[in-house]
């Protein structure tokens, strides 16, 4: 036999098609508004019953519901009419169970102290003469439509930082009506308060229950009261539906994602701060 002759070599085992390279088994950083993966199946009630089931999915599952109303525009249809009829809702209940002539001497005493009784008789009578419900729920829903549409102008533009975003104004005018929903479902639980506990002159604090205002005791007299009406249970869900979206709709970061919901809302509240200050 020929000592030199060499042994037969050993084959080579299979490798796994699970191997991990040393990088990818490194775990990444958790993204707290990140939904599903793709081998966590989606069973949301959203993806599974349409529209109707997105309002309620919202308030549990919002990624689940922003992933989903990507692909379906038609959907904000939907968010809208809920917004608009929900958040006006207690506005014009409240006028049409009060006593106008007192809540007209309420408030022109808090708003008109220093003209004459003449002038604050004038100013009653044209009040009385104003379906002040119906008008102020009307300009509430047109107050909603633009401020909705200067948020989605700002969506659009300032999620141009992420190059694979290619979505359009319609597409984030649509999202804003969802990210708004809260303030719809607030409305809801401001008009059971009233419903049970309002009356011919009930005081009108009572329509921001869940603000700032509330809490502090603050009048329509104070000039803090508008400032701290703004800050409220319903707006910090807004924020943070808001980074929720964003991060579902794009590539972007979560820190990101959160100064993005977060700055409007910071620079308002700050600038108005700021005037009455000065």
């Amino acid at each position: 036999m020929d000592d030199n002759k060499q042994a037969p070599e050993k084959p080579e085992e299979p490798q796994s098609g699970n191997t991990e390279s040393p990088e990818e088994a490194q775990p990444t950083a958790e993204n707290p508004y990140a939904g599903p993966t793709e081998s966590q199946p989606d069973e949301s009630p959203a993806n599974a019953m349409g529209p109707i089931a997105a309002l309620q999915a919202i308030i549990l599952k919002p990624n689940s519901v922003f992933a989903r109303i990507k692909d379906a525009h038609n959907w904000s249809w939907v968010a809208f009419i809920f917004v608009a009829f929900f958040s006006v809702l207690p506005t014009w209940l409240y006028f049409n169970q009060i006593d106008m002539n007192w809540y007209s001497d309420m408030a022109i005493e808090m708003q008109m102290p220093d003209v004459s009784p003449a002038e604050k008789e004038q100013a009653k009578q044209l009040m009385l003469q104003q379906s002040i419900g119906s008008f102020t729920a009307f300009f509430l829903v047109i107050g909603i439509v633009i401020i909705n549409a200067v948020f989605a102008f700002y969506l659009t533009k300032i999620t141009q930082i992420d190059e694979d975003n290619v979505l359009g104004f319609s597409d984030w005018y649509g999202f804003t009506w969802w990210v708004s929903l809260p303030f719809a479902f607030f409305s809801i639980l401001t008009t059971i308060i009233l419903l049970l506990f309002g009356g011919p002159q009930t005081p009108p604090e009572y329509l921001s229950v869940f603000s700032l205002a509330f809490v502090l005791g603050l009048t329509m007299d104070s000039a803090w009261h508008g400032w701290a009406q703004g800050i409220s249970v319903d707006a910090l869900w807004v924020i943070y539906l808001t980074a929720v979206g964003v991060s579902q709709w794009t590539r972007l970061s979560t820190r990101q994602c959160t100064i993005i919901a977060t700055a409007p809302f910071a620079i308002i509240w700050g600038v108005w701060a700021l005037f009455l200050i000065f």
